[in-house]
């Protein structure tokens, strides 16, 4: 069975019904084998430490999309209480 829910958004607030299901997988590692991090930096053009890059912030790209956020749920759980 598929307990491992992958969920992923671009907004700060969860998406109606099902909007931010992306697939559900048989263990959390699959679900989370499938999100890979992208880091964003941005070159420093001012100041004493002009010329470095900072990173500004990660998003995370599953299926070739990048999104904001993303989370994995253990429907089990969800469904039947803690395990």
């Amino acid at each position: 069975m598929n307990w491992f829910l992958l969920i992923a958004g671009d907004n700060h607030y969860p998406e109606a019904c099902t909007g931010d299901w992306i697939a559900c997988f048989p263990t959390f590692d699959d679900a989370k084998a499938q999100v890979t991090d992208v880091v964003h930096k941005r070159t420093i053009t001012k100041g004493k430490r002009k010329g470095e890059e900072e990173v500004t912030h990660t998003s995370h790209s599953i299926n070739g999309r990048e999104y904001d956020w993303f989370d994995i749920v253990d429907l089990r759980e969800w469904v039947g209480g803690k395990r």
